[in-house]
């Protein structure tokens, strides 16, 4: 197993700071060597996981989606960014999953080494209100 990157623990931090009942849960794996693989799908990525810990302190049956809402990760390749949900199954972190906010005019290659993360206005991407017609 591995440890999250950067922009992963980047991920983590703001998705917990966003979620109260996440936060422990995540910042308990967040330094571990707890990554089993990254699987890239042409649109987005998953970083799967798995955290064996020891620490009953933690223990929880939380069990959903978790997301930074307003936050984005902006790449030179990707016009609308990407985003991100951390999903949590039985109390502990099962998955980051990226994905393309707009995977007609965008592309990436999954990697994350240069990157700008936070609201899309600050990056310069204006993005499409949910009424907008297609």
């Amino acid at each position: 197993m591995e440890p999250f990157n950067e922009a992963e623990k980047i991920v983590l931090i703001s998705v917990g700071e966003a979620n109260p009942l996440a936060r422990d849960i995540i910042y308990q794996c967040i330094n571990s060597n707890c990554v089993i693989s990254r699987d890239y799908t042409k649109v987005g990525m998953y970083v799967n996981v798995e955290f064996i810990g020891s620490n009953n302190e933690f223990e929880s049956n939380l069990d959903d989606w978790y997301s930074s809402p307003g936050t984005l990760i902006k790449t030179e390749k990707t016009k609308y960014g990407i985003g991100f949900v951390v999903r949590i199954i039985g109390g502990k972190i099962s998955f980051i999953e990226f994905y393309l906010n707009d995977c007609v005019e965008d592309s990436w290659d999954g990697k994350l080494d240069k990157y700008l993360f936070g609201a899309p206005e600050l990056m310069g991407i204006k993005m499409a209100a949910l009424s907008d017609p297609l």
